[in-house]
Parts: structure tokens; sequence; C-alpha cells
């Protein structure tokens, strides 16, 4: 096992791994954004706009869909993972 850092901008307040897409997101709250990340080597693939202040994520059970928490809005953002 191989121990590294790195860095990503704003106030990540959550992360979630997708591994059957390899893929890895991460929660930037200053933004109310989900920043989508290459799992090998972390290069962002895109970006995903939420509700005001995302608080947290999460995958169906059929890996399809993620969901996210929204602290000051009346929504919770779902997102088609295919």
């Amino acid at each position: 096992m191989r121990d590294s850092s790195w860095s990503l901008p704003g106030k990540i307040v959550d992360i979630l791994a997708d591994v059957p897409r390899r893929r890895i997101y991460a929660l930037r709250q200053d933004k109310n954004q989900v920043l989508v990340l290459d799992s090998s080597n972390f290069r962002q693939l895109a970006v995903l706009r939420t509700g005001n202040t995302p608080t947290q994520m999460a995958v169906t059970r059929d890996n399809r869909y993620m969901i996210v928490a929204n602290d000051n809005s009346q929504i919770a953002s779902v997102f088609d993972l295919q």
C-alpha cells in the first residue's frame, strides 16, 4: 500500500468512492458542487451542481443514483451515474 496525499480546493465536507466506475466524488460545500475525480490519478473529470449547502452523499444499492442532501434548500439532488 502506498501512502499519498492530494489537495482539493474549497470546503470538502464528504467524500464517496464509486468502485465500479473507478471514480471518487468530493462534496465541495462552499461552491455547492460535487467534484468527480478519476480514482487512479485524482484528475477532475466533471463538476455536478447541487442545491444550497450540500452536507452528505449516498449511492443507491444498485449503484445507479447518487443522492446529495442539502441543508439550505428544500430539495435533495439526485444524479444518474450511468
